[in-house]
């Protein structure tokens, strides 16, 4: 910790530092398959490469995940993620697409 700073900005430098590496690596899959797919196909082809892109590089990654959306204590619908990456309820297996 460098001096005059406190333990909750160390904390927030901490997550910093992780989301931004974390946005790096995201970004890295992206080019990779951009690079090595090329343009021109359906969006699946694409998703289908980024989430093999994505546990190569070693990120939980779960495609087409779905989420309840509630607004005001109402259910107003689903929505659906194509891609869930990195989410803390992904390690250990505890969630899984529909």
């Amino acid at each position: 910790m460098h001096p005059g700073s406190s333990p909750g900005q160390a904390a927030e430098h901490a997550d910093n530092r992780e989301l931004n590496e974390l946005s790096g690596c995201v970004i890295g899959c992206a080019f990779t398959v951009l690079n090595t797919l090329g343009v021109g196909f359906l969006e699946k082809v694409y998703e289908n490469a980024l989430a093999y892109e994505f546990r190569a590089a070693g990120l939980p990654a779960v495609q087409q995940y779905a989420a309840k959306v509630h607004y005001k204590d109402i259910l107003v619908g689903d929505y659906f993620a194509d891609l869930l990456v990195n989410d803390p309820r992904l390690r250990g297996g505890r969630l899984r697409s529909n």
